[in-house]
């Protein structure tokens, strides 16, 4: 068939014509074969009391239009033949009103076009003999009500309409809510404070994004999850309570948060994702609950005023970045059980002082303290075995470095620029000193055995060297 409207093209069962063009959902010519209600007719209506065998028989009927058959899978995933099964008995409105809200919930859970979710309900509820709702009004009543002042929550979600529903600077949500949708609130200059109210357990992705104007935000500890981006860009925010039923912070979930200055992370919380807290400019401290096993890449990125963090003996992971460009940073103990200090980590805290690394570290990650022009002395611990590209590069005062005879590689440029650099002593035996690992250490004198992998570097890079011996010779 194709379709008048829109053009689209698309294979039906034989003999049967589909009500509404899967495509733009506009209405076709009425179907006297509505291939549920065949189902219905063939197999009784307790089929819908049974999801599994009810997709399979959508499936054998609709083997040439799997886009219709798709849509119908999803109103199958969030129960709908079901609680349609359920209204036998009920008054017509009573059914309307259900089948509005599961037409919204349906339109909210997969970002579904309204006419196409209501659709999806009437082509159920028409098998079962009910009246089908009027799709250009039936999202916005089951989200409104009839009178479209005080939003009504379909199954407890309040969705993007109904949110922009609620105005002025003070938003209250409605009590019986138990999710906010995705993207409700995004944008929304006009919001100075939030209250959420107990009995949400779930805040959506983008729900509060980009509320510049934010100031303030009460979330009741009923909160379970919070989505990624939901605080991203509030620049405002100046300080929120996590729940501590909430186990993981989403990726960008107060990205560019820039005047957060208090955040206050649960025990419940064991990650931490991508860019949580990048670029929030005013954060000054952090707290890492003892129980947390990873922190995103670059989750703390760009935080310049963040002083102090202490990261807990048991963390398992340190993501790429996580505190590139915290300029305020000072001191920072890296435990043995992170295992590798991940490329960038701490790349351009000027101010990075006090550094200890924990024996349990296996390799220092490319660039990983790059431009870390305060610190004066490393001991990189024994049983490490790579320092990877640029790793301390740019670091203007280092002075001290020790390196452990269980390393066997030293990257390209790992050292560079380290223009205070003293006496290194080099292991016999590592297997690799990397081009330009040394280049502009211009006070850099390299100890270690004649005609070690040190020194053929030093020879070949006209480094100044000091012998201790022959490579391969057992010490006396």
């Amino acid at each position: 068939m194709k379709c008048d409207i829109c053009g689209g093209q698309w294979f039906p069962p034989a003999g049967r014509e589909i009500s509404n063009c899967p495509f733009c959902c506009k209405s076709m010519p009425a179907s006297s074969g509505n291939v549920i209600a065949d189902i219905v007719r063939q197999h009784g209506d307790e089929i819908f009391l049974e999801p599994q065998q009810l997709a399979a028989q959508i499936g054998e009927a609709m083997p040439n239009d799997t886009r219709t058959a798709k849509l119908l899978y999803l109103a199958l995933s969030v129960n709908i033949p079901r609680s349609l099964y359920y209204l036998k008995d009920k008054s017509d409105e009573e059914r309307e009103y259900v089948m509005k809200t599961a037409a919204s919930q349906l339109s909210d859970e997969y970002a579904m076009m309204k006419e196409a979710a209501c659709g999806m309900v009437n082509y159920f509820a028409e098998a079962l003999g009910y009246t089908p709702i009027a799709a250009e009004r039936a999202l916005r009543a089951a989200a409104y009500g009839d009178g479209g002042s005080a939003p009504n929550m379909p199954m407890g979600v309040l969705t993007q309409e109904a949110a922009d529903e609620i105005t002025g600077n003070t938003i209250d949500i409605p009590d019986g809510c138990t999710r906010i949708s995705d993207y409700a609130f995004q944008g929304r200059d006009d919001i100075v404070s939030v209250t959420i109210p107990g009995g949400v357990e779930r805040i959506g992705k983008w729900a509060f994004s980009d509320c510049r104007n934010l100031q303030s935000i009460t979330i009741p500890d009923s909160v379970k999850s919070i989505g990624n981006h939901a605080f991203c860009g509030c620049a405002n925010l100046r300080g929120v309570n996590i729940p501590g039923k909430v186990i993981f912070i989403s990726d960008w979930m107060f990205a560019d948060c820039a005047k957060l200055r208090n955040v206050v992370i649960p025990n419940s919380v064991k990650d931490i994702g991508d860019f949580a807290f990048s670029g929030c400019k005013s954060l000054e401290s952090v707290v890492i609950p003892t129980e947390m096993t990873t922190i995103g890449e670059y989750a703390f990125a760009y935080c310049k005023n963040l002083k102090s963090v202490a990261i807990p003996d048991g963390m398992t992971g340190i993501g790429n970045g996580a505190f590139v460009v915290c300029e305020s940073l000072e001191s920072i103990s890296v435990p043995g059980s992170v295992f590798f200090i991940s490329d960038n980590m701490f790349k351009y805290c000027v101010n990075l002082k006090n550094l200890t690394i924990m024996d349990g570290i296996t390799g220092i990650g490319g660039g990983a303290f790059a431009g870390c022009e305060s610190l004066e002395s490393v001991v990189i611990p024994s049983g490490a075995t790579g320092i990877e590209c640029y790793a301390f590069s740019d670091c203007k005062r280092l002075k001290d470095i020790t390196i452990p005879g269980s390393v066997a590689n030293i990257g390209w440029g790992a050292f560079m620029d380290c223009m205070s650099l003293g006496t290194v002593t080099i292991p016999d035996n590592i297997e690799e000193v990397g081009n330009n690992a040394f280049f502009r250490c211009n006070n850099v004198v390299i100890r270690c055995k004649s005609d070690s992998r040190g020194h053929v570097y030093a020879v070949k890079n006209n480094v100044k060297f000091e012998l201790t011996g022959q490579a391969g010779a057992q010490e006396t």
